[in-house]
């Protein structure tokens, strides 16, 4: 299949399939190609922040419960970093620095988790 010059190939498993995405009948290669084209974008934002070698594992939209700021979460198999997407340096910890987290999934707007570092407490959002 073309898609203005882009070849999609035959169906794959696409690690960022979910249950969710089969029955809603999300797995086609159209969905799959504006999937991966959404990834690289997002995924650009941080690529001059990772060290040479270092990959994104996986990424998520994330806010902060306490001022409402918006951006992404990476996570590599060395630390997680966090970009708001504005002018401030992506904020980064390795995971040797984490002392505790928890999660409280019952806020309506989505699962809270708290994270206490050695620099303190960081608490990120996964809206839903």
């Amino acid at each position: 299949m073309h898609i203005r010059g882009t070849t999609l190939s035959e169906p794959s498993v696409d690690r960022y399939e979910s249950d969710f995405d089969q029955r809603l009948n999300l797995t086609g290669p159209l969905i799959r190609f504006i999937r991966t084209q959404r990834s690289k974008q997002v995924l650009a934002h941080i690529d001059t922040h990772l060290e040479p070698g270092e990959e994104v594992l996986q990424w998520a939209r994330v806010k902060d419960p306490r001022t409402k700021d918006r951006g992404f979460v990476y996570l590599t198999r060395a630390r997680y970093i966090l970009n708001w997407g504005d002018d401030r340096d992506p904020l980064s910890t390795h995971w040797r620095e984490i002392d505790s987290w928890g999660v409280n999934s019952e806020p309506q707007d989505g699962p809270i988790v708290g994270v206490e570092e050695t620099q303190g407490a960081r608490f990120l959002q996964l809206p839903i």
